[in-house]
């Protein structure tokens, strides 16, 4: 602490006088010239005008919005408010904005909270895919070096690439603190599953069909299809009318296992799964049975690149 007036301590030099004429006082007592006298130390101090340096944390505040399709309009606007709110208090705190499906964007933070506002409109390419953890390393390097830093996150969580986790250990080892809000659900369409008719083990390249039974609210048009391992294997344009609606999506798999199959669904930007199973992919067997010239290497390469598993004998064996 310093002072920027310590000439008026030389007042502190009448305290003894002071003390001495009140003491004369009528009914004085000693806890009443203490408190006198404490009145005019503190008067003193005033007078010489105090003040210190106050050490202030620097405080950066990052929101970070998932608007991909899965995303309902009632989630952005509770970000939008969140956002409005952090500016309506208007601390000293940085604040960013930053949007995303397919990419993050920054955008930029009005200072008046009224002009705050999130836009929620999909891109034709990028409204069906999440990626957080793009978002986060956006955020992580816009921050600045000094200072408490923070993300608010606000998404359901249904990243489509990247890891969230991975990129969450790197804010805490940063010493970035996120905090994560519920995006309330996630917007459907007007259809409901009602049979699926899907086997449980093909063979590998084998062509196979899952039938869909889908009933449906209103009239709309659509896009179905079935993925396996993130990847699409067959897709169809429906026409959905009210009430039931059969749709056939035929397909095949070639790498052997337990593979997990999805079906999609997705209209005016929303995108839902409506059920997932898994399939077992076997290799087919063929037993090849040569004669003295020994197999044939052309038809055994054909059926090694079709997948099939091929066991060869130089004759038929009878046990």
């Amino acid at each position: 602490m310093t002072f920027e007036r310590p000439i008026f301590f030389a007042l502190l030099a009448l305290l003894p006088l002071v003390w001495l004429l009140m003491r004369k006082s009528p009914g004085a007592s000693r806890l009443c010239l203490a408190l006198k006298s404490l009145v005019f130390i503190v008067i003193v101090f005033a007078l010489a005008d105090p003040w210190a340096a106050i050490l202030t944390q620097r405080l950066a505040v990052t929101v970070v919005m998932d608007t991909s399709a899965s995303m309902p309009r009632e989630s952005v606007q509770r970000g939008q408010a969140i956002l409005r709110d952090l500016v309506k208090k208007k601390s000293s705190a940085e604040l960013r904005l930053i949007t995303f499906a397919r990419t993050p964007k920054m955008l930029p933070v009005p200072a008046d909270p009224n002009k705050v506002t999130i836009p929620d409109t999909l891109d034709s390419t990028g409204g069906m895919a999440t990626d957080i953890a793009g978002s986060m390393q956006l955020a992580l390097s816009t921050f600045p070096s000094q200072g408490a830093r923070r993300i608010v996150l606000v998404s359901d969580g249904n990243e489509t690439q990247g890891s969230a986790l991975t990129e969450a250990i790197r804010a805490r080892e940063r010493g970035v603190e996120i905090f994560t809000v519920p995006s309330g659900g996630t917007a459907r369409l007007p259809v409901q599953l009602e049979s699926v008719a899907s086997p449980q083990q093909v063979f590998s390249g084998e062509r196979f069909t899952v039938s869909v039974g889908v009933e449906s609210s209103r009239p709309f048009s659509a896009r179905v299809w079935m993925t396996s391992q993130g990847q699409e294997i067959a897709t169809a344009n429906t026409d959905f009318k009210a009430g039931s609606n059969a749709v056939d999506l035929a397909a095949h798999m070639n790498d052997p296992g337990v593979d997990l199959v999805e079906v999609h669904v997705s209209a005016t930007g929303i995108e839902q799964v409506l059920f997932s199973q898994a399939i077992t992919v076997r290799k087919p067997q063929v037993l090849y049975v040569a004669g003295g010239e020994g197999p044939s290497e052309p038809l055994l390469e054909t059926l090694k690149r079709a997948q099939v598993d091929v066991e060869s004998q130089p004759a038929f064996p009878v046990d």
